[in-house]
């Protein structure tokens, strides 16, 4: 793709929302990639990192040049009550291979980068670099804050080699407002990180990612730290083809998260362990250390097959507020949940989910369960529990344990029934139809 026809494929909408101005042509545009270097304004809206100097033959060192075209935008717009304004632009990068030596910062507003497309722009990182791309600096604290920014339209690599133990290919340090779409990231030790400094200073906000690609992760293709607001929409996490690494999960939940929503999303592992059979397969979604009880987590028409768990957590997180799963099919080998005893589940919904596998809850409060299918399956109670079944298929035995605040078990089609319920609680279990098939 020519650079022309990269500018032409802009979109002018996003364009006009990033650059904070009433009318651009594209007429203009395309006069501002033509010039060279010496003769672009300092205010132009409009970069193409080849007129800085980078080359795209993925020998050459183009960290230095992508980040001059970057530090090139403008800092803030002539309106002094509005800062943002007229601040930072779009710097393309056209087909090609760019090696990145250097993390790529982006530590300043409205700056969006934009490839030719994930198979024609690839930023291909040297194999110890720590982050390939980062926005935000939590360094330097509320200055570090990057407002508004995207990455479009292109892969972030890592050469063959050591994975360095935290490394990352795209990540949101420090922002408000972040924007992926059509991104790939291969060979690092988390595909993407989304994060904040953490409380009580700043936590980060509002982040979409549409039709990501992940592959090659060595710890987990996305993890979540500090921030709230996070969308993703028609992403695959792994490859069905054969993975490098096995993975300990597909997606990790960490520090304090809020209002998260994966939605028509695959995750399927495809790992030496997934490929022969043996060894731990990962989990889907991994609670770890979240020590600070927030929470919104739904889950929306997605799939995943060959992992081992579909939820998980950790002795250091106390409580998880909220999970929604709606729709999709999930196969794992071994249980649909697996959250550790010091865990309490608050709040859990689950409509009309395939589990291809057992579903066992301990110290959940709140549950609501409709027209899902399962396999084996046990329900152990809490004296605060409460919780309505109805409308389901299981394809095994159930089992109902425990004291419980409140109880109803009724519609669902079982193979096998043990009620162990205390009977001096509010307990309905009824119109129950047992099958053998």
């Amino acid at each position: 793709m020519s650079d022309n026809d990269l500018q032409e494929n802009l979109n002018r909408r996003k364009l006009l929302r990033n650059l904070g101005i009433a009318a651009v042509s594209a007429g203009s545009a395309a006069m501002v990639l033509n010039k060279p270097v010496a003769a672009q304004s300092s205010t132009c809206a409009f970069r193409n990192v080849k007129d800085y100097g980078a080359v795209g033959d993925g020998v050459t060192d183009d960290s230095a040049s992508i980040q001059m075209a970057i530090d090139s935008l403008p800092v803030s717009g002539p309106v002094s009550d509005n800062p943002f304004l007229g601040s930072g632009g779009t710097v393309l990068f056209p087909a090609g291979v760019y090696r990145v030596a250097d993390t790529i910062r982006v530590a300043r507003n409205n700056v969006s980068l934009i490839g030719a497309g994930p198979d024609a722009t690839v930023l291909l990182a040297d194999a110890a670099l720590p982050a390939v791309v980062r926005f935000g600096d939590a360094t330097a604290g509320d200055s570090g804050l990057a407002i508004n920014c995207s990455i479009e339209q292109m892969s972030v690599d890592r050469r063959t080699g050591t994975v360095p133990i935290g490394s990352v290919g795209i990540l949101w340090e420090l922002f408000a407002y972040g924007y992926e779409r059509h991104t790939r990231v291969n060979r690092h030790y988390y595909g993407r990180k989304i994060t904040g400094i953490g409380p009580p200073n700043r936590i980060s906000i509002q982040y979409s990612l549409y039709e990501p690609y992940s592959s090659n992760a060595m710890r987990a293709h996305m993890c979540i730290e500090y921030a709230a607001g996070i969308k993703v929409f028609g992403g695959e996490f792994g490859r069905n083809g054969g993975e490098e690494f096995d993975s300990v999960g597909m997606i990790e939940i960490t520090g304090l998260a809020n209002d998260v929503t994966f939605a028509q999303c695959s995750f399927l592992p495809r790992g030496p362990a997934t490929i022969t059979g043996n060894g731990n397969k990962p989990g889907v979604i991994l609670i770890n250390g979240l020590t600070i009880s927030t929470g919104v987590f739904k889950f929306i028409d997605c799939n995943t097959e060959a992992t081992s768990v579909g939820f998980s957590s950790d002795a250091a997180t106390p409580r998880i507020d909220d999970i929604h799963v709606v729709g999709g099919r999930w196969a794992m080998e071994t249980t649909m949940f697996n959250f550790h005893p010091n865990t309490k589940i608050v709040a859990m919904w689950l409509t009309g989910v395939a589990m291809a596998s057992s579903v066992i809850l301990v110290n959940s409060q709140w549950l609501v369960m409709s027209g899902c299918t399962m396999g084996n399956s046990a329900f152990h109670g809490g004296a605060d529990a409460d919780m309505t079944i109805t409308g389901n298929r299981f394809q095994g035995s159930v089992l109902l344990q425990g004291d419980f605040r409140g109880l109803m078990f009724t519609g669902n089609v079982h193979n096998g029934l043990t009620d162990a319920t205390s009977v001096n609680n509010h307990v309905l279990v009824t119109n129950n139809l047992q099958s053998s098939i």
